[in-house]
Formats: structure tokens, sequence, C-alpha cells
């Protein structure tokens, strides 16, 4: 089975939780498409030469799969004015705390704000 199930998703959304999916490039395109009021984060490396350097020492990979890798996130790099927010993975610990500021920052603003509702229905009765 691949992808994760809409159902799932719109439910966890009615339910206010946050959803978290971890999707290339196209698939967040086609997400966004549907869901545009979505908060998008790209994960970038912190560098083309770092990618090359983290792929390379994994060993799991030919060379040509690694270029082929590398011109893959050349190309995807290229959409990352389609997402709202920009992560350098740096380390997993930095580039964490970041996406959890990201949340919090979401979860003030005012159109996303239920708190803010509730006060401004109480204050102008």
């Amino acid at each position: 089975m691949y992808g994760t199930p809409k159902d799932f998703v719109m439910n966890g959304i009615d339910n206010g939780e946050i959803i978290v999916l971890e999707i290339d490039v196209q698939g967040a395109l086609q997400v966004k498409k549907n869901y545009p009021n979505g908060v998008f984060v790209f994960l970038l490396p912190p560098s083309l030469s770092e990618l090359e350097r983290r792929l390379t020492h994994r060993g799991t990979e030919s060379d040509e799969q690694i270029e082929l890798r590398l011109n893959n996130a050349k190309a995807e790099i290229s959409k990352i004015n389609e997402y709202q927010y920009a992560v350098f993975n740096d380390t997993v610990e930095n580039a964490v705390k970041n996406i959890e500021h990201i949340i919090a920052a979401e979860k003030l603003r005012v159109i996303n704000n239920d708190s803010l509702e509730y006060y401004l229905k109480e204050e102008i009765k």
C-alpha cells in the first residue's frame, strides 16, 4: 500500500489534530492543489555537497544512483517557492526545533487561532 489514506488525514484535521505528511515535492504539490490551506515546509540539505557526502557515506547507492538523486534534488529545490517555509536539515535536532517553531507560529495565526475567535466573541458581546 502506498500513500496516506485521505480519510485518516481529513478526520485528523476535523478533530483539530496537526497532521504531518512526509512526502516528495510532486506529492506535496498534489496535496496543495487539493488542500491549499495546508502549511508546506521544504526540508533542505545544508548544501548539495553535504547531500552528496551523506549519500556517498551511506554506501547504499551506486555513483549513478547518487548522481540521479542529486539531479532530482536540484529539480525539487527549484520548486521551493511553492512552500511557505524552508528548514535546513543540518542536524536532526535543529530541523525538529525549527519545525516545532513553525507549528507554534501557525497555531498563533489569526485565521487558525480558536482562542482568539472565542475571545472576540466574548469581548464583542
